[in-house]
């Protein structure tokens, strides 16, 4: 459940970063790589909860046999990213 609120407040987060975007450059602050990063932050928190709650909708499945990397190799495609996210997602 904390994963979908998170996963909402970080929405929230890209819709006031975008609304203050518009009024600095509406001001005149034209700072596109600063707006960019802003932006870019916010997705990469969106994309890494959305990864998560995919991660364990996936564990939760009890006909995958987690013994084998394939499940997280097929999703990350190098063997050291899988064994990596899963130590990251059982936690």
């Amino acid at each position: 459940m904390q994963l979908y609120f998170g996963l909402l407040v970080f929405v929230g987060y890209i819709v006031v970063d975008t609304q203050e975007i518009v009024e600095k450059a509406h001001f005149g602050d034209l700072d596109y790589v600063k707006h960019a990063l802003t932006l870019f932050t916010d997705l990469v928190a969106i994309f890494v909860r959305i990864l998560v709650i995919i991660v364990s909708l996936i564990l939760d499945q009890p006909f995958i046999d987690f013994s084998s990397t394939s499940v997280f190799c097929v999703l990350f495609s190098s063997y050291k990213y899988c064994v990596g996210f899963l130590l990251f997602a059982v936690e």
